[in-house]
């Protein structure tokens, strides 16, 4: 009996992933549309990536973890390191901060 399996990609989500990417967004007070707009994806593909249906790609999986301060092995359930969660603060850019960046990067001395 041949393995039906062979030769196909197994995808292979850590659940570790789902529960920390809710977990962030829920200690966030964040509801998935906020953090889809974030990653500029629809708000569908996020929920599936919270359940574990889909896998987000490594692009998504950096965008997430430089946004709510975490490293990535914590995104991905390798450190365990519960001090790194706690000191996380999400960066939500606000006009100020976007017209602070700008008027200092464009200075002429």
């Amino acid at each position: 009996m041949k393995n039906q399996n062979i030769g196909k990609r197994q995808k292979h989500i850590p659940l570790q992933l789902c529960r920390r990417m809710k977990d962030l967004r829920e200690d966030s007070d964040l509801r998935q549309w906020q953090i889809a707009e974030v990653l500029q994806i629809d708000r569908s593909t996020y929920a599936h990536y919270e359940r574990g249906k889909t896998r987000p790609d490594l692009e998504t999986i950096i965008k997430l973890a430089n946004y709510y301060g975490v490293s990535v092995d914590y995104l991905l359930g390798n450190d365990s390191d519960t001090a790194q969660r706690e000191k996380y603060q999400p960066r939500i850019p606000c006009l100020v901060d976007v017209s602070f960046n700008f008027v200092t990067s464009h200075r002429s001395y």
